[in-house]
């Protein structure tokens, strides 16, 4: 009876260090994610750019539009081209 009573609290430990480890590694993608929000909340309202509201398109509708210029769905034409 020992023995399994032991290997539960083995088994409790090995979660428990796990889940921290789990923590820790979501608190580091929160940051990097929060990182990248930053960055593309300024991209998105840097004035005068297109997709800042400032009357251009957006970065997604200037690359759909060169892909279809391209004839090729998911590709975009040359430089030049």
């Amino acid at each position: 009876m020992g023995s399994l009573i032991d290997e539960l609290q083995r088994l409790e430990t090995a979660a428990r260090a796990q889940a921290e480890e789990l923590r820790g590694q979501i608190a580091h993608l929160a940051e990097q994610l929060a990182g990248v929000e930053a960055q593309l909340a300024r991209l998105v309202t840097a004035p005068g750019l297109p997709g800042s509201g400032g009357g251009g398109r957006g970065c997604r509708a200037a690359a759909a539009g060169e892909a279809e210029a391209a004839g090729r769905p998911g590709w975009l034409r040359p430089i030049g081209g």
